[in-house]
């Protein structure tokens, strides 16, 4: 910020911006997006608010006169005009530490890109808008975070930042997902913008806590007029996944969530550089894969730095319930956070499952078991005391398929199948 406001800023700002608005104006005549996108990118790595362009932060120097005829001088499109000069005041505005100005300047940006998009024929606009959106998520989380004059603010006054970027994204949104086609070819069409711009309103309405919206938003991106999934490009496709696992964990779909969370891990590179990656997609899955009986090795969770569930996977395979609800509530926080405590509670009933199977051996591999094994059982781990207790929980297990049997109350026996089926594995299959 200090080489950039010394001695003669503005002199080196305004030869500054004639170059980079002729350059984006003839990109533009072209109809050249990638290229147009890449002279508007303020920030180096997609959605992270790093130093912003050296060059847009010089050419916002300029003053906003000398900006506006070095724009004019190179780029006839008013349009395009005004969408650099407000990205060039938004670098100018970061690398300065002005955080409130960077916003105003690049959600004005984003308005623009919307309108520039809308008016095209085709998507050659569109890499344009991903990036002046991912820049405009880039500048908007930071604020959030408490960045420069936004440290001081409510996280109520911060949040009302996400608020408005996700105002601004879901124009965007409607802008490439309304496109329609008449005749055109497939790929020119502006839905191919859908999910990175949907991606960015998932990330915000997660920071925001609002998963509600975020359902609608997968209705909106996979339902009728959509292009398929595979129309989208890995990078896209890989981190959609792992949203939409978290979205099916929270709607109780556990089938659909690990087939997107065993999706995104498959295509997530075991390298360093995505290891964190890697690491929040596990935390995820492991808590999902109980309800399918596998169950995550110490050496696993270790990798991934998952480590406090080491406790209530003891708990899990050890069939202890107290331990396991114990492990819940010593990690409550972390798990609402993750967004996997709701489906670690509906475990109960497999944890039981787990306890009856160590029990069942005591009887001597006979059909008819003494209920008062299984109570014992039960009570030694805080689940039930009673011989009604006991039934319960054993009629329950029935019921769902973790065990193969019947209760005789009359006699106080449990009649199984035979040892090698008593306990069917084709229970754990995802349902609660």
């Amino acid at each position: 910020a200090d080489r950039l406001a010394g001695p003669g800023a503005g002199r080196r700002a305004r030869p500054m911006a004639s170059a980079i608005a002729s350059r984006l104006g003839k990109a533009a005549r072209s109809e050249d997006g990638e290229t147009a996108a890449g002279v508007l990118r303020i920030f180096s790595r997609p959605l992270v608010a790093s130093a912003p362009s050296e060059r847009l932060a010089a050419a916002g120097a300029a003053g906003p006169g000398a900006l506006e005829a070095a724009v004019k001088s190179g780029i006839r499109d008013v349009s395009w005009g005004q969408l650099l000069a407000r990205v060039c005041v938004a670098a100018q505005a970061w690398a300065e530490g002005r955080a409130g100005d960077a916003l105003e300047a690049q959600l004005a940006a984003l308005k623009l890109a919307t309108e520039v998009t809308e008016e095209a024929e085709t998507n050659w606009t569109v890499p344009v808008l991903q990036v002046v959106a991912s820049d405009a998520f880039a500048v908007a989380v930071a604020c959030f975070r408490g960045e420069a004059e936004f440290a001081e603010e409510t996280r109520a006054e911060r949040s009302a930042v996400l608020e408005q970027l996700a105002q601004s994204l879901r124009f965007a949104f409607a802008t490439t997902a309304a496109h329609r086609l008449a005749g055109l070819d497939r790929s020119l069409s502006k839905k191919h913008g859908t999910l990175a711009i949907g991606l960015l309103m998932l990330r915000t309405y997660t920071l925001l806590g609002n998963i509600r919206v975020c359902v609608t938003m997968v209705r909106s991106i996979e339902g009728p007029g959509s292009l398929p999934l595979s129309s989208f490009p890995k990078h896209q496709l890989v981190p959609y996944k792992y949203f939409r696992g978290r979205i099916a964990v929270f709607q109780g779909d556990l089938v659909t969530a690990r087939q997107s969370l065993e999706f995104a891990l498959a295509n997530t590179p075991a390298t360093a550089r995505f290891h964190r990656n890697r690491c929040r997609i596990m935390a995820v899955l492991v808590p999902v894969m109980l309800h399918f009986g596998r169950v995550a090795s110490p050496g696993a969770l270790a990798k991934f730095g998952l480590q406090h569930y080491g406790p209530l996977l003891d708990a899990f395979v050890a069939g202890h319930l107290g331990r396991f609800h114990a492990a819940i509530d010593a990690n409550r926080a972390i798990l609402v956070r993750t967004g996997v405590f709701v489906t670690l509670e509906r475990l109960g009933q497999a944890v039981l499952r787990n306890l009856v199977a160590r029990a069942l051996p005591l009887a001597g591999g006979k059909s008819v078991v003494d209920l008062s094994i299984v109570r014992a059982a039960l009570a030694h781990v805080g689940a039930a005391s009673s011989q009604d207790a006991a039934e319960c929980a054993l009629a329950g297990l029935i019921r769902r398929g973790f065990i193969k049997g019947y209760i005789s109350h009359s006699h106080g026996k449990m009649v199984v199948a035979t040892k090698s089926s008593a306990l069917p594995r084709t229970a754990f299959n995802g349902s609660h």
